[in-house]
């Protein structure tokens, strides 16, 4: 039986998560990986360029650390939310396709959310759409998961020679005007836009108290139970 060694890491500067996700990439690790962020972070997908959509100054005056992913996709705050992150070698999905493993990924996130309680459903192609601003969570991808037809999950992937990546972001706490703010964006009606196409747990009655720790084991459960044919080191 394949095996994944689980860990959770609380409190790293986002480029120390950032590092940390690329050398496990690199070494081709298989590996879950729960994370939270100290002080918080704002991701830029790998094309993204800061210079043209951060604001630096907001930044620096709400001690946020700006850090580049190695996955595509938007900008994402990362303040009061709770990070995954899965490597696998590619020798243990000779046959699965980069879709299928994101799917998968989706539907163990999706278990997870159910046992928090959380009504959710999963976006299908027809609901993606070009994202009218650089906020990952205004817009879902296929397979994405939707609380009332919002956002709460993120997720991006890359692959190296040896393994697979995908990581992602589960808002506990909806930061998304503070994330607005951050790139520029300052027109309120906008920014009042964008926050409707999202959600965060804290926004949900059953899990407006929950905490990362709450979050972490519910998703542990799920992962185990959706990867029921790997052995789960924890």
């Amino acid at each position: 039986m394949p095996s994944i060694n689980f860990e959770i890491t609380k409190n790293l500067s986002p480029q120390e998560n950032m590092d940390l996700d690329k050398q496990n990439l690199l070494e081709g690790k298989s590996i879950l990986r729960f994370y939270s962020w100290k002080p918080a972070g704002l991701s830029l997908g790998i094309s993204e360029e800061a210079d043209k959509i951060v604001d630096f100054d907001k930044c620096k005056l709400n001690n946020v650390e700006i850090v580049k992913r190695l996955t595509g996709g938007a900008a994402v705050l990362h303040r009061d939310d709770f990070t995954y992150s899965i490597i696998l070698p590619k020798e243990i999905w000779p046959k699965q396709s980069l879709h299928a493993i994101y799917d998968i990924i989706s539907l163990a996130l999706q278990d997870g959310l159910q046992r928090l309680g959380v009504d959710v459903q999963r976006a299908d192609a027809k609901a993606w759409k070009m994202p009218e601003s650089h906020v990952c969570f205004q817009g879902p991808s296929k397979n994405e998961i939707l609380v009332n037809g919002r956002k709460i999950v993120g997720s991006a992937q890359a692959h190296k020679r040896k393994a697979i990546l995908q990581h992602g972001s589960l808002m506990i706490k909806n930061h998304t005007a503070e994330l607005c703010k951050l790139l520029k964006i300052h027109n309120q009606d906008n920014i009042n836009h964008i926050v409707s196409k999202t959600i965060a747990l804290a926004d949900i009655p059953v899990t407006k108290n929950v905490t990362f720790d709450t979050v972490a084991d519910a998703m542990l459960a799920s992962f185990k139970y959706k990867f029921s044919e790997y052995d789960i080191h924890i």
